[in-house]
């Protein structure tokens, strides 16, 4: 088996596993990923099938950033392994999110330049859906768009309560442009 990796891609090769095989396995990986995830997994079965589809595996090693501070490349990352950190340009790491940790939703639905700089702690591995591809989706399948609506309303909802809850324990807190 070869494998060959470059920043944020990465590929495997296996005389006994086809390309036929791979494409299907990792579109059943990301679609199992995404039944997990509270934005997606309420959708009917096809256009979450269209998600896990479009959806890229991507790599980073230590000290790669995966955006940063101020650009404006929307994208929803869930971390499958590894460790990414999200912090301002002129402080240090606000939080950290290891593998089943997910962000970026919001990033997906407006336009507005990241206030973090997200960067691999250590090699990681990670699903991306671009906000281009995620808008293709939503045309595709018009009705699915409440939900998302409904999905975002309540995740606001609970990073509030979330950062009620760690501003009363004297803890800091990320804002919810990470969602």
């Amino acid at each position: 088996m070869t494998t060959s990796c470059k920043r944020r891609e990465c590929s495997m090769n296996s005389s006994t596993e086809t390309e036929s095989n791979k494409q299907t396995s990792e579109f059943q990986k990301n679609l199992d990923i995404l039944r997990q995830v509270t934005f997606f997994s309420g959708l009917d079965l096809e256009p979450l099938k269209v998600f896990a589809y479009l959806a890229t595996r991507e790599r980073l090693k230590p000290g790669e950033s995966l955006f940063k501070q101020g650009e404006q490349e929307g994208q929803f990352v869930y971390v499958i392994s590894g460790r990414l950190a999200a912090f301002h340009d002129d402080g240090g790491a606000l939080v950290e999110f290891g593998p089943d940790n997910y962000f970026g939703f919001m990033a997906l639905i407006g336009k507005s330049p990241h206030l973090f700089t997200v960067t691999a702690e250590e090699e990681s591995i990670f699903l991306t859906i671009s906000r281009e591809r995620f808008f293709k989706t939503l045309e595709q399948f018009p009705g699915i768009g409440t939900r998302f609506l409904v999905a975002v309303s309540e995740a606001v909802g609970n990073w509030e309560r979330k950062a009620l809850e760690k501003g009363a324990a004297g803890e800091q807190h990320v804002g919810v442009s990470l969602l």
